[in-house]
């Protein structure tokens, strides 16, 4: 699948000092391996933090930069269109030309911008083993293609681990949220008081909250408090104003209102509804 694969730049990299933000548009396929730093790498204006372990690929057509302080690391730089004709001695990633075409391959389209492997044995030896077949030693282009073909089948492997972890991530952060949205929903919560709870900033919170569950969380705590409200307005005969306090209503206007336009009858109505069904 990948045997056609041209490596055009495979070093050891280090920069020991910090860099300034330098805007560039990608033009080929790249792959960096990170053995140490700790920088805020930008890809089309998302933000990934990037330390030691970590895998950075970057696609064609992307506008990248990244900054923060000195960094050690493999990089890899590789052409998938077969139509590129740089010597590797002289192939810069700055290069002047035009945009390597897009690479329409399973596996490098699954690929996310940012893998933290769970291991790093592999990585270590497929970067080292690409360095020693790459310029300025001597080239041999069966093993490299043989070492693309693995590095990117460690790294979909990887890509899949990364993702059923997110996924665990969500599951149980949305269960910690919604148990305790089921124990207090009579009371006053934020956003930021069940990102508290779970662990998770805000924005990441609301973000796998909305995922896993298909409504934000604010819309999940309003169905539960009108769920408890439907419960407490058939099997009950408190007043409408106690509903709607026990339901984390402070004001029985608005409860009312809200009532009506969810279920196109107020909460008396629907009580005698429900009572006349019985």
């Amino acid at each position: 699948m990948f045997d056609n694969t041209k490596v055009l730049q495979c070093i050891h990299f280090f920069y020991y000092r910090d860099s300034e933000k330098v805007v560039r548009t990608v033009k080929d396929y790249e792959i960096d391996y990170y053995l140490s730093g700790s920088r805020t790498m930008n890809i089309n204006g998302k933000e990934f933090p990037v330390g030691k372990g970590s895998v950075v690929i970057r696609r064609p057509g992307e506008v990248v930069f990244s900054y923060g302080e000195s960094y050690d690391c493999y990089i890899l730089s590789l052409d998938f269109s077969g139509k590129i004709d740089i010597p590797e001695g002289e192939y810069i990633r700055q290069r002047t030309g035009s945009v390597q075409q897009k690479f329409d391959n399973p596996v490098m389209n699954m690929l996310p911008s940012i893998i933290r492997p769970s291991h790093d044995v592999d990585y270590m030896r497929i970067f080292e083993k690409l360095c020693r077949n790459s310029y300025p030693n001597p080239i041999c282009k069966a093993a490299q293609n043989r070492l693309v073909s693995e590095l990117m089948y460690v790294l979909a492997a990887d890509s899949i681990r990364q993702s059923d972890n997110l996924s665990s991530t969500a599951k149980s952060a949305v269960d910690i949220a919604t148990e305790y949205i089921q124990e207090n929903f009579r009371r006053k919560i934020t956003l930021k008081k069940l990102s508290d709870v779970t662990n998770l900033s805000p924005n990441y919170f609301a973000r796998l909250f909305k995922a896993e569950t298909g409504v934000t969380p604010t819309e999940y705590l309003i169905r539960i408090r009108f769920e408890n409200a439907r419960v407490l307005l058939g099997e009950t005969d408190y007043p409408i104003k106690t509903v709607a306090s026990l339901c984390g209503f402070s004001d029985e206007s608005f409860f009312t209102y809200s009532f009506r336009k969810r279920f196109l009858k107020t909460p008396l109505e629907y009580r005698k509804f429900y009572m006349s069904k019985m």
